[in-house]
């Protein structure tokens, strides 16, 4: 289960910290809101820009470099915590911490 979503300079989301609780969550705005933002933001901790629709230069948050877009999330699977941590200078995986 996604329990937690920080974005920062990812497309249109300069700084965005989402918490999710267990069971259904539903996002909901207007359009060019940023929700597809969010889900794309999911699939790049993920598997990274492969999972963009654009090119990382495109999908940094207008006026910064892209050296600043972050996306971090953590997932709960079982018992186990894993954070998924990425940015155009690599990628992390932690499980419970290490």
């Amino acid at each position: 289960m996604l329990t937690n979503l920080q974005l920062t300079n990812f497309m249109r989301h300069q700084s965005l910290d989402l918490t999710f609780d267990a069971g259904f969550s539903c996002l909901r705005g207007v359009n060019e809101a940023g929700k597809s933002s969010v889900v794309t933001a999911f699939s790049y901790a993920l598997f990274g820009a492969l999972a963009l629709r654009t090119s990382v230069d495109e999908t940094c948050t207008w006026g910064f470099p892209p050296s600043s877009m972050k996306v971090k999330a953590t997932v709960q699977v079982g018992g186990d915590t894993y954070v998924f941590s990425r940015s155009t200078s690599g990628a992390e995986v932690l499980k419970n911490g290490a």
